[in-house]
């Protein structure tokens, strides 16, 4: 018989971020700030999580090699995630690559037919949005810090850049870390094709 191909690699949180779709043999357009806060949080939800063998703590695309079938392995990806987090800014929502991403997450949700999936989604608002473009979905996102006027004033990318803004940051970098393992702890929704 053939050799059974091991299941998606179980995972605690996927950040997806405003990013067009990728080209062959090139790296995907990350801006360097997504990478420190991908760390960032990558360290405070393993501080917080009780680590089972075998499962990682994060995802985003920059870990996958620009030779790789970047489909395939979005895929794989998607399909063991627990959480998604998407960075809201202006240019996600006119990107068709990241919103496939959460479209695919959110079918796989709906799929899961679980009591408990709200908290398996947890946006940030990354980027502010100017004061004419209303979404529903920054209602979320805005719910992250809404005791931290400076996070929708500025969105979390500035606050992880600018050092003033430091104690703001980690305070809901703790708390998305904690909701984070919060849903993939005591609401897993295990494996499932994305």
């Amino acid at each position: 018989g053939a050799a059974a191909r091991p299941g998606p690699r179980r995972t605690y949180f996927f950040l997806s971020y405003a990013h067009s779709a990728p080209q062959p043999g090139a790296r995907a357009d990350a801006d360097v700030w997504v990478g420190q806060f991908f760390a960032d949080l990558s360290a405070e939800v393993a501080r917080r999580a009780e680590l089972l063998p075998g499962m990682r703590i994060g995802f985003f695309d920059q870990q996958i090699p620009p030779d790789a079938d970047w489909k395939a392995a979005l895929a794989e990806a998607l399909s063991g995630v627990e959480v998604f987090v998407p960075l809201y800014s202006p240019g996600y929502f006119r990107r068709p690559w990241a919103l496939g991403e959460q479209e695919s997450f959110r079918g796989r949700l709906a799929a899961a037919d679980k009591p408990e999936t709200a908290g398996h989604v947890l946006p940030v608002l990354w980027i502010p949005f100017p004061s004419w473009e209303s979404r529903p979905e920054l209602d979320e996102a805005l719910a992250l810090g809404r005791d931290v006027p400076e996070y929708a004033e500025n969105g979390l990318r500035a606050l992880c850049m600018l050092a003033a803004y430091r104690e703001q940051y980690d305070h809901l970098l703790g708390r998305l870390a904690r909701r984070i393992v919060r849903a993939a702890e005591r609401h897993p929704l295990g494996p499932s094709r994305a």
